[in-house]
């Protein structure tokens, strides 16, 4: 994980900022680059995926959509 950090941190991705009472603790946080680059993956994978399932047929698409509602049900049923 440090490696990591260190890495995003030197890209201009993250900031290490002091904890405010705890000298052990440090704060990590996304820059305004890293923010940037965080919208745009998320937009590039919600016009992936709005391109891949309008690819799909009527019967793929509503298949599609009842595995959504039996997967969502059951993640909700396991966190109980």
């Amino acid at each position: 994980m440090r490696t990591i950090l260190a890495a995003l941190e030197e890209m201009g991705m993250v900031e290490r900022k002091p904890h405010a009472t705890d000298g052990r603790q440090v704060n990590i946080r996304l820059t305004a680059r890293g923010a940037s680059a965080q919208k745009s993956a998320g937009d590039r994978k919600r016009t992936w995926l709005a391109q891949a399932v309008g690819g799909l047929d009527e019967q793929e698409r509503e298949t599609l959509f009842a595995a959504g509602k039996i997967i969502k049900r059951l993640a909700e049923n396991g966190q109980q």
